[in-house]
């Protein structure tokens, strides 16, 4: 027996007050089941925010600049942070640092630890140096001293050095880089290395 037209509305508003209830339930289920599956992956890293409130720092950090002898200085880092109760002075380690100067020399520095005392521009490398000179000379100490505007390197212990003509040791180094005028012309000795301390001294002719 066929359905009018009327009777066939009737019976389809009654599956849709079954079905359309159901389907919102079995849509809330579905929110209530993903929320459950969720991971703490994008909760807040509480430990690592308070720990950078006690200990902040600046990673991969770079600064460059020109000394007042006329030095381009470029000095690099892994992290940079402040000393709480020295101002003035940053903490930095893996440092490495260029300095060229007029007469076209230059020194790079290598650091597994250092200091930055931005208020005398001197920059204290420790935990290992290498210096390696465009004169040829790479010297392996506990550490080195740079005094920026002075273009002044000093060892804080014995050095071992590997050279054009061989090798040497000594108790102690101080290098001094070239100079220039107010013009930009080199003046003055260029590249400058001295040893002191009990140097010994192995030649090895080419």
């Amino acid at each position: 027996m066929a359905l009018s037209p009327e009777n066939r509305y009737s019976r389809f508003v009654t599956w849709l007050k079954i079905l359309l209830p159901l389907a919102a339930l079995a849509l809330l289920s579905t929110l209530f089941l993903f929320a459950k599956r969720s991971t703490t992956d994008d909760s807040l890293p509480y430990a690592e925010i308070q720990q950078l409130a006690r200990d902040p720092r600046v990673t991969q950090p770079a600064y460059s600049g020109v000394s007042s002898r006329g030095d381009l200085l470029q000095l690099k880092a892994e992290t940079a942070r402040p000393v709480a109760d020295r101002p003035g002075v940053t903490m930095i380690d893996k440092i490495s640092l260029r300095i060229d100067s007029p007469d076209g020399s230059d020194v790079e520095l290598t650091g597994g630890a250092g200091e930055i005392d931005s208020a005398a521009r001197i920059v204290t490398l420790s935990g290992g140096a290498t210096l390696s000179a465009s004169s040829g000379y790479t010297v392996q100490t506990p550490g080195l001293r740079v005094e920026m505007d002075a273009g002044v390197l000093t060892s804080t212990g014995a050095v071992e050095v590997t050279a054009p003509f061989g090798t040497l040791s000594a108790g102690g180094m101080t290098l001094t880089t070239g100079t220039q005028d107010a013009a930009g012309n080199a003046t003055g000795p260029s590249q400058q290395m001295v040893f002191n301390r009990g140097v010994r001294l192995i030649y090895q002719p080419k």
